[in-house]
């Protein structure tokens, strides 16, 4: 679905139908490790099968900043049509998104956010997932009780809406 929506866009402003321009996708993975990303990456290859025409650059930063910024700029030195990133870390990832987005390059952030401008972002509303988790807790605990917040990456977009959504909600029972 989401390499389905990624396809369609990028084909936006094709004109010629019998002679389809070749295209180089570049995806830029923050960790390629867990089960979730390995099925990410599964599903955009599957579709990729269907286009004939389009050649996908994956790199997998493991869970490296460093390292995912400098295969963002590895990925533009290799004249792709189209960034599509998973960024690992908001703020060292932040500058070199906008600066490939202000290149004019498309960029499409999946999952995780960053403080740059992109094209298109696909992904869940960890501000709802966070307000989920503190009603949820609230209900459980009937207003009362300790909770332990367990976190990935302190500076991952989904941690800190997770986080700051779920204490919104918790401050508001005081026995919590």
């Amino acid at each position: 679905y989401l390499f389905g929506l990624l396809f369609i866009c990028l084909l936006w402003g094709c004109t010629k139908r019998q002679h389809p321009k070749n295209y180089v996708i570049g995806f830029s993975q923050c960790t390629g490790s867990d089960d979730w990303r390995k099925t990410m990456l599964d599903e955009m290859k599957r579709e990729l099968s269907f286009h004939n025409n389009i050649t996908f650059i994956y790199k997998n930063a493991n869970a490296n900043s460093q390292k995912q910024i400098q295969q963002i700029h590895e990925l533009v030195d290799q004249h792709i049509d189209l960034l599509i990133v998973s960024p690992n870390e908001v703020d060292p990832l932040s500058p070199v998104i906008q600066k490939v987005y202000d290149s004019g390059l498309p960029v499409v952030v999946i999952d995780r956010r960053t403080n740059s401008n992109y094209t298109a972002f696909i992904g869940a509303s960890n501000f709802e997932v966070g307000q989920n988790a503190g009603k949820y807790a609230a209900y459980i605990l009937k207003g009362h009780g300790n909770v332990m917040e367990v976190t990935g990456l302190p500076d991952a977009s989904p941690v800190i809406e997770r986080h700051n959504s779920f204490m919104d909600i918790i401050s508001q029972y005081p026995g919590i």
